[in-house]
């Protein structure tokens, strides 16, 4: 799949609330996730109003999944479908 493409993975980031979940979660601007994702802040504010996320580029969505999972958050699918977070321990090296 190319990193340029829309995100079509098996990941649990579907929404732009838990974007914003998590990141209230971690008590992060958005400047301090686009600082972690390498990404512009004007991108996650732009993407945490989205309810799907589906049309979305899938490096910008793996930047931003990858950030909020090294914090130590961990999306999921609830059983009536919703998305949803999960909160765990930071990832250390």
């Amino acid at each position: 799949m190319s990193n340029f493409g829309t995100y079509k993975s098996q990941s649990m980031l579907k929404s732009g609330l838990q974007i914003r979940g998590a990141r209230a979660v971690l008590n992060w601007s958005a400047k301090e996730l686009a600082n972690a994702a390498d990404l512009a802040s004007k991108t996650i504010n732009r993407l945490e109003v989205k309810e799907d996320l589906h049309n979305s580029s899938v490096r910008t969505l793996s930047a931003i999944q990858g950030a909020l999972e090294l914090a130590g958050i961990e999306f999921i699918e609830a059983a009536d479908g919703a998305p949803g977070i999960i909160i765990r321990s930071a990832q250390t090296d």
